[in-house]
């Protein structure tokens, strides 16, 4: 039988184990902080346990370099996904319980802050059933989640995201009828090759293939997918409403698509088109990594049509050749410049109810901005980071407006240099 004295006494000084063997040294039996510390190591070590069984094999997050993902010298974090507003307890039990890629030290460790601190608990549970009891559960829900879950939990992130979805659901069903009602078919896939399958066989059960899947299982629950390449830029500020970005030059293939006026759904003809050339399609018969976002972009001066982009890796981009070019004639690579870019999050699906809800909301922001204006009229993207099968309250979606500085904004200096009309404040080249 494993004694749990002595593994507790193997983890590391400061953890909950440790806490409490110090207090029974001071006061034997006495402390009931210790006990509850030495019941949250116990608890601890269970889950740890079947962390380690759900996640054999897979391997740690990858570590994207900081110069790819935000640049050194961006003045505020890539993306405001901060939880300080959270009590300790609340961020340990985001860790313990819905973190993915929460190592098993951190789950142990939320659980431990979690019950070493009951008074804290136990003053928000008072306070949720307080407001609860006195104004109702329609009125008082907001302050009892504010009590339980602040704003910038993974919990309270996870309850925003199920409260979208159940908004959009209604407009999900509505655009599959619309589409089977029109004899919109899905395109046909290509029959595969079976000896390929079965030549491919031994590398895809290959440990390290395995080791990948396991972690591309991951993705199921990510906002953000691991390992995924996304084109370069600085967060400039946070606006009320939007987070402003700076995007350094990037190179994009696109193909236009046909579409029904405010139909915001991905073609599959479109992605399926780009992905083709992306993983070799093209003249060099070259295949090329996967990135992100997914990019669909409209114009209100041309509502039947929308262009979808990939952004090309930057080693392929950037190589001496340039990039290969498509054998698809509908599918074009494209330079994009250096740009500013108002940002605006949502969670959920990117219906075209949802994508018109949330453009007007970012546009009022950029109207009620001093400084800003948008580049163009009626032009704004959707940015989607997620595979397929990520849960649908945790997927992350943005809508995108390319704007420039207005010009009683921009110092005098900067005016007679003729920033004004420099590349970053371009429109996107459609």
């Amino acid at each position: 039988m494993k004694c749990w004295s002595h593994e507790l006494n193997r983890i590391e000084p400061g953890s909950a184990a440790k806490q409490a063997s110090m207090m029974e040294k001071v006061h034997p039996g006495r402390c009931r902080r210790a006990r509850l510390l030495r019941a949250a190591a116990t608890v601890g070590t269970v889950a740890a346990g079947w962390n380690a069984i759900a996640f054999a094999g897979a391997p740690q997050r990858p570590q994207i370099e900081q110069s790819w993902r935000c640049p050194q010298n961006s003045l505020l974090p890539r993306r405001a996904e901060t939880n300080e507003g959270a009590r300790p307890w609340q961020r340990g039990l985001d860790k313990a319980f819905l973190d993915v890629d929460a190592a098993p030290e951190e789950r142990l460790a939320g659980i431990a802050e979690a019950l070493a601190n009951p008074g804290e608990v136990l003053e928000a549970f008072g306070k949720a059933g307080a407001a609860i009891a006195s104004r109702g559960l329609r009125e008082g829900h907001p302050e009892a989640i504010d009590a339980l879950w602040p704003k910038g939990t993974l919990a309270r992130a996870d309850l925003e995201g199920i409260a979208a979805v159940a908004r959009q659901a209604p407009e999900v069903i509505e655009g599959l009828q619309k589409r089977s009602s029109q004899g919109v078919q899905p395109s046909e896939a290509e029959s595969p090759d079976l000896s390929k399958v079965a030549s491919s066989l031994p590398e895809l059960l290959s440990s390290d293939r395995l080791s990948e899947a396991a972690d591309e299982l991951r993705n199921v629950w990510r906002k953000t997918p691991a390992g995924l390449e996304e084109p370069t830029y600085e967060v400039v500020r946070q606006a009320e409403g939007f987070e402003l970005r700076r995007y350094q030059p990037f190179v994009v293939a696109r193909r236009k698509m046909a579409t029904e006026a405010g139909d915001n759904f991905a073609s599959a003809e479109g992605f399926n088109a780009l992905a083709k050339y992306l993983f070799g399609s093209n003249t060099e018969d070259r295949a090329m990594s996967m990135t992100m976002p997914v990019e669909i972009s409209s114009d209100d001066a041309t509502p039947k049509y929308q262009t979808m982009s990939f952004v090309l890796p930057a080693a392929d981009a950037s190589n001496t050749s340039g990039p290969p070019l498509p054998l698809d004639p509908t599918v074009e690579v494209a330079n994009m410049p250096e740009r500013l870019v108002a940002v605006k999050e949502f969670p959920g699906i990117a219906t075209s109810g949802e994508v018109q809800r949330q453009t007007e909301k970012i546009l009022a922001a950029i109207k009620s901005d001093d400084q800003l204006e948008p580049v163009g009229q009626g032009q704004q993207s959707v940015l989607q980071y997620n595979p397929p099968y990520t849960v649908p309250w945790r997927r992350r979606n943005e809508i995108a407006v390319v704007v420039s500085e207005k010009m009683e904004a921009i110092d005098p200096a900067q005016k007679e240099l003729g920033n004004a009309t420099s590349p970053a404040t371009a429109a996107v080249d459609a």
